[in-house]
């Protein structure tokens, strides 16, 4: 992702499993948001414990609420976060406070906010960095609370090689705050379902579980997430590396990542010219607004690349718009670059690698390193490899 469409910030570890927090999802998006503008008012203070203000029209954009939603629903949302408490401890310490020292609403919507004066120290503490690190662009387009409780535990464990720790039941389910009468199949569908369908489309995570039992009842949970290759390719589709390469790249934009759909790609390939498309994924990468249909904005780049190459030969053949189009041959043939020997052979590699019954993701993996390739001899080492 382009460092233009990440914010990354650190948060501490013990903000992903509040000890009894039954936010809902907005609540824990505005305490994020919170949160990190904390982080960035406080290192800049002399006097660390004063409060700061930020803008509620801001926060509704942030968390998908309408401009004009009544201001009494945020409100809501920090009265609950003003409850939650901040713990931890072992045997030998129990450190326990709120989150939310306070907030005042004022008349032209501007919020002021501070953070508990506990959670400014920790925040400026340098001796116990026990932190990671979060994107705040990855939460905003959830509509599950599980989905994002879930992310929470992946940016916490992402560093750790075991990635989450078990769990047992009763701490997953304190943890995911689900009601008591989910039965397993009401957990797998509506909790671990839905956040494993949002965190594929969103965020290019796969989520899988494992659950160990004890007779008919669970008793562990064991949460695994991966980043998954961001393209799905098709085996009837003829892709090539060139193109694989470029939506890659495309996909590195996020309102671009956010409306990708494999079976519109599917069926511009069929429409129209690799190279055009190519072309138009390159546009297309640095968009800076929301896509709201992805077959439709790139269908719309690939036909303005077209017609600027039609103006283009019309002025060639000295077309002008107050002369009628003479009907004769093009003056110049449109020659393709002459292949090396290289492309051609890595073009054999390609075709078979994609015809193989590899799984999809081995095959990008191939293709990945087929691209890398620079010469004959190291292209020969890569097919016996193959073999």
């Amino acid at each position: 992702m382009n460092k233009k469409d990440t914010i990354i910030y650190p948060k501490r570890n013990e903000l992903s499993t509040l000890k009894g927090n039954t936010l809902s999802l907005n609540a824990r998006k505005i305490y994020d948001f919170i949160y990190r503008k904390g982080i960035e008012f406080y290192k800049n203070q002399n006097n660390n414990f004063g409060i700061y203000e930020l803008n509620i029209y801001e926060i509704k954009q942030q968390i998908g609420m309408n401009k004009t939603t009544d201001h009494s629903m945020i409100i809501k949302e920090l009265e609950l976060i003003r409850n939650v408490e901040f713990q931890t401890y072992d045997d030998k310490y129990f450190l326990s406070f709120p989150i939310l020292a306070g907030f005042n609403l004022k008349a032209d919507g501007i919020l002021e906010v501070a953070l508990s004066q506990f959670l400014i120290r920790m925040i400026l503490e340098k001796k116990e960095p026990y932190y990671h690190f979060v994107d705040e662009l990855a939460y905003k387009p959830l509509k599950s609370k599980y989905s994002k409780i879930i992310l929470d535990l992946y940016f916490r464990y992402k560093s750790n090689k075991n990635g989450i720790p078990q769990m047992d039941i009763n701490k997953f389910q304190d943890t995911m705050q689900y009601t008591d009468g989910y039965k397993n199949n009401d957990i797998e569908r509506f909790v671990l379902g839905q956040a494993k369908k949002e965190l594929e489309n969103y965020n290019n995570l796969n989520l899988t579980w494992e659950i160990e039992k004890v007779g008919r009842k669970w008793s562990t949970i064991k949460l695994n997430i991966k980043e998954k290759s961001r393209i799905d390719i098709s085996p009837e589709i003829n892709i090539s590396t060139k193109l694989l390469k470029t939506i890659e790249k495309s996909r590195q934009n996020h309102f671009v990542n956010e409306s990708y759909s494999q079976k519109a790609m599917e069926k511009l390939l069929q429409k129209y010219e690799e190279k055009d498309i190519i072309k138009a994924l390159g546009e297309l990468y640095k968009y800076n607004s929301e896509i709201k249909s992805f077959s439709k904005i790139l269908t719309a780049k690939i036909e303005d690349i077209k017609n600027s190459k039609m103006d283009k030969i019309k002025e060639n053949q000295g077309y002008t718009l107050d002369q009628k189009e003479v009907e004769t041959p093009l003056k110049f043939d449109i020659i393709e670059p002459k292949k090396s020997d290289l492309d051609i052979e890595k073009e054999k590699v390609s075709n078979l690698i994609r015809n193989s019954d590899l799984p999809t993701n081995k095959r990008l993996f191939l293709m990945g390193q087929l691209g890398e390739i620079e010469n004959l001899e190291d292209l020969e080492k890569f097919k016996n490899n193959l073999k």
